[in-house]
Parts: structure tokens; sequence; C-alpha cells
């Protein structure tokens, strides 16, 4: 498959609207907050030590006009626990 074909496919997929609907608003900056939270607390019991805390990773990167499927993420976590 090459790159024409692929983006085509990913087109078709992304913009059926059978299968998949348009947020208000996007819920990552919630799910970062959850998730920030639930890390904290793991601290605060001392489930991890603070130099993990502190390389944790809930990472928000907001690509609005994004058109690379590729290189398009809304949340990057990073677990090094």
């Amino acid at each position: 498959m090459d790159k024409t074909d692929y983006f085509e496919k990913m087109d078709a997929l992304v913009n059926d609207k059978q299968t998949y609907e348009e947020l208000k608003r996007d819920p990552t900056p919630a799910l970062q907050r959850k998730l920030n939270s639930k890390i904290l607390t793991l601290k605060k019991t001392d489930a991890i030590d603070t130099q993990r805390y502190y390389r944790r990773g809930a990472q928000y990167h907001n690509h609005r006009n994004c058109t690379d499927y590729r290189n398009c993420t809304n949340l990057v976590y990073r677990c090094d626990l």
C-alpha cells in the first residue's frame, strides 16, 4: 500500500459518521488531570518514589489542525513505574 492509498483509507475511516462522532470538547485535559491525580496519590502513599513521580508523564499536546494522522496524538503517556 502506497502513501496515497493509506491516506485515502485513513480519511474514509476517520470521516465515517456511523463509527465516529465529533466531540463538543476535547476530553484530553480532564483525562490528564485524573491521571496526574492518581500518580500523585501513588507518590503520597509511597507506592512510587519522588524521582519516578517527577519522571511521570501525562503530557498533553493539542493538534487541532492535524492532517498527518501518524503524528497527531493528543495524550502522550510515559510510564517508568
